[in-house]
């Protein structure tokens, strides 16, 4: 069985799903960077599961994580410390690496220090896991000679679209006391993440219900209801018993919210600055895609006033994502990793 080491930022809760499943087709080691204590703007419960097919280490560990041998290394970025220091000494160590890469801004310029610096530090990776052909367009500025593979990058499991299938909707809607067309979005309260647009928006049209989940108090004003933290079931109901998901993003590396949405098969708003937006989406097909705008963002919801158009996104955005799954994402890391130690091989 293979021997695997992950480097990764938190254990964040799809993060442990992933590593759980993961864990079943190689022997696992993941070192965190951060302890949940250590992560701001999260509630505790945000940290939920426990790793159950791997071993997990905090940066305490460090030292005794890196004396264990591993076949393969895959470490979660290249800027932070800990994700640095974790490329020079798996490389000294001889250890095959891959960068992993969930996403990328858009648009963004660098000075050429910058630039320089991140091709030396990207260049160290003997290959690249990417959700997206846009992340491998990017990583491809620093470096143009080594292998990618692109994983489905979600937080869905197959049982939990089993989930969204047998849920009772009406008493979802009863339950969370939902009247008319109602929208659901969540996620950091940031100015990135452009809620206040979708606010201002819905403050307008005076048929829609907003559901806001993601910050620290749970409150009501007017059609705007602000849930505070959801876990990932609740996430799931909300997904269920509400009509529009929308995911307004001014600036989003991935855009793992708006993924799942159009995993759980709802008609999903978001921009074409929302990297997971511009690679899943393909407008009016699947879902919208908008300007990061208030005014675009009020016409693309009165266009979803119309009842057909809602379902035959969400019908074909199900269909689109079908393979989008935490098991696919596993089974898609599993290949790559073959693939490189056979490449380690045939080199040797």
């Amino acid at each position: 069985m293979m021997r695997i080491l992950f480097v990764t930022y938190s254990p964040a809760p799809y993060r442990m799903t992933f590593f759980n499943e993961l864990g079943r087709s190689c022997e696992l080691t993941v070192l965190c960077e951060k302890e949940p204590a250590e992560i701001r703007n999260r509630y505790p419960a945000w940290f939920e599961g426990s790793a159950e097919r791997f071993r997990m280490y905090f940066m305490q560990d460090a030292r005794k994580v890196f004396r264990q041998t591993y076949d393969l290394a895959v470490v979660c970025g290249y800027s932070t410390a800990a994700e640095i220091m974790s490329l020079f000494i798996l490389k000294q160590k001889r250890i095959p690496v891959l960068i992993s890469a969930d996403g990328c801004l858009k648009d963004v310029r660098e000075p050429l220090w910058k630039y320089l610096l991140k091709r030396y530090l990207i260049s160290m990776a003997d290959g690249y896991l990417v959700s997206s052909e846009e992340t491998k367009h990017y990583l491809m500025r620093y470096v143009q000679d080594k292998p990618f593979w692109i994983y489905p990058f979600t937080t869905l499991t197959e049982k939990d679209l089993q989930m969204l299938d047998h849920f009772d909707r009406s008493a979802l809607r009863e339950r969370f006391h939902m009247h008319g067309l109602c929208i659901f979005a969540a996620g950091q309260m940031i100015p990135r993440k452009g809620f206040d647009l979708l606010k201002e928006a819905v403050r307008v049209l005076p048929d829609m219900h907003l559901y806001l989940a993601g910050g620290t108090e749970v409150r009501d004003e007017g059609r705007i209801h602000e849930c505070g933290f959801l876990t990932h079931h609740e996430i799931l109901e909300y997904l269920c018993a509400c009509d529009i998901f929308v995911h307004p993003a001014r600036q989003e590396v991935w855009g793992l919210c708006a993924a799942e949405a159009l995993g759980a098969g709802k008609a999903v708003i978001t921009t074409d600055t929302c990297t997971a937006g511009r690679e899943l989406i393909r407008d009016h097909e699947n879902g919208i895609l908008i300007h990061a705008d208030q005014t675009e963002l009020c016409e693309a919801l009165k266009e979803l006033r119309d009842p057909d158009l809602r379902q035959y996104l969400a019908h074909q955005a199900r269909i689109h994502m079908r393979n989008y799954t935490i098991e696919q994402m596993a089974e898609a890391h599993r290949k790559a990793f073959e693939d490189v130690l056979q490449i380690q091989i045939t080199e040797k």
